[in-house]
């Protein structure tokens, strides 16, 4: 028979399913039920990472230790209180310290061996696991500045279109406090699924949404073991892609070709083979090829806010792209 856990706290319930057959499942539910949106937006810095990933079509499942919050998945959300000394000599600690050392640590120095068992449980499920932030915004000022840079780009995604073998997107449950979660009550899989879930009322205005990607044979660590970092690649197909937009300073005023000026008709030449012009050509390729549907930020001093522009790209040789502009939205 299945063996079903469960926790609630605040605007969500975290399930998890255990089957007779070693597999199992969980989820991410509103105590208030909320639809799933059909778009959810993914913001880029310009570089090299970013640019691999979008030709590449593969979504990064980020270890906690890359996320830009220091507490998010923070083991501090974590209670280890109640275990014996089974629990410890069973889990991954066993394969860092002999069951001697652990006996003599569980005997003798039991905040240590805590501080250590938490440590190595979170190595060992953040080497499967990996997180995928995405967001309901596309035009939030701070996000383009903190996670773009205003260089950058954001990828609106198709979420029906996404794979399915990936969990999510659940909505982050964003709190006021932030209460812990006992590993030897609720298990560590429900534990970790609240560790990625949970975040302090700060960060609201992100109107954040995650995947959770698990590769069984990941062995990536962003410190201690940074081969292997392609398990933390999930591939996606490009029809999953609605539209792109490019950061308010994507095209910069030195790239643009005034001599070439036509009503409408802006002309972009990259004169150098500096990185970050590798970069925006390989961007503005791949959106000229796969014929993507993009906009370029603008700045909506009316209202001190960011708004958009449709923008028609035309190919014209290795160097030079010409924007066909369209109507300025919002």
């Amino acid at each position: 028979m299945a063996k079903k856990i469960s926790h609630t706290y605040n605007s969500n319930e975290y399930n998890f399913t255990q089957f007779p057959d070693g597999n199992y499942e969980f989820e991410i539910k509103r105590i208030v039920p909320i639809e799933k949106p059909e778009y959810l937006y993914k913001y880029y810095p310009l570089s090299k990472n970013s640019i691999s990933a979008l030709v590449g079509t593969f979504l990064y499942a980020s270890h906690p230790l890359q996320l830009n919050d220091k507490y998010d998945c923070s083991q501090l959300f974590v209670d280890i209180s109640g275990h014996t000394l089974e629990d410890y000599l069973g889990s991954y600690l066993s394969n860092i310290y002999s069951k001697e050392r652990i006996t003599e640590l569980y005997n003798n120095q039991r905040d240590e061996l805590d501080k250590e068992f938490q440590k190595w449980e979170q190595v060992r499920l953040f080497q499967q696991f990996g997180v995928i932030s995405m967001c309901e915004n596309y035009n939030d000022i701070l996000m383009w500045a903190y996670y773009a840079q205003n260089s950058g780009f954001l990828v609106k995604y198709r979420t029906d279109s996404l794979p399915r073998d990936i969990y999510g997107p659940y909505p982050i449950n964003y709190v006021d406090e932030i209460e812990k979660i006992n590993t030897k009550e609720k298990g560590a899989i429900l534990s970790f699924l609240y560790q990625t879930n949970v975040k302090e009322n700060r960060w609201e205005n992100e109107k954040e949404w995650r995947y959770i990607y698990r590769n069984p044979k990941g062995t990536y660590h962003p410190f201690w073991s940074k081969q292997n970092i392609s398990s933390r690649f999930k591939k996606y197909d490009i029809d999953s892609i609605e539209e792109i937009h490019l950061g308010y300073d994507f095209i910069l005023p030195t790239e643009i070709d005034y001599a070439d000026a036509r009503t409408g008709i802006e002309s972009i030449r990259f004169k150098t083979n500096h990185l970050d012009h590798k970069l925006k050509r390989s961007l503005l390729t791949f959106i000229t090829k796969n014929n993507i549907k993009c906009y370029r930020i603008l700045k909506n001093n009316r209202a001190f806010e960011l708004g958009r522009q449709e923008i028609e790209i035309t190919r014209l040789s290795s160097h030079k792209y010409e924007f066909k502009l369209g109507e300025v939205i919002d």
